[in-house]
């Protein structure tokens, strides 16, 4: 799976995290997971048209001093399908911005 790791974060800064992404994302089915959704001008391909599919997310999960998120593009009403795939370009830089404005507001020292 490729995804991104930030970790050594502070118990303090976990809770911060967790805080902010229930502001700014959806719970996931089990603890502990959060899916942020990409806006429709960033869908590319098969998602385009796969409108019964949609919406399409990005994972985040946390740990006791760590987060990581997914760089695949996740439906949220179905698991496996054409339209699941890997972020493209503007996609993975949408979650890099995602995180980099999370660890930013939330003041975590990296």
């Amino acid at each position: 799976m490729r995804q991104l790791l930030y970790d050594e974060i502070s118990v303090s800064d976990m809770e911060k995290v967790r805080a902010h992404l229930a502001e700014h994302a959806m719970p996931g089915p089990i603890n502990d997971i959060y899916f942020v959704e990409f806006p429709e001008d960033l869908l590319e391909g098969d998602q385009r048209t796969h409108e019964a599919c949609a919406p399409f997310v990005f994972a985040i999960e946390t740990g006791q001093n760590w987060f990581k998120t997914e760089l695949l593009v996740r439906s949220r009403n179905t698991l496996r399908c054409s339209c699941v795939q890997y972020a493209g370009k503007e996609q993975t830089d949408f979650i890099f911005r995602f995180n980099e404005r999370l660890i930013e507001q939330c003041g975590i020292m990296t």
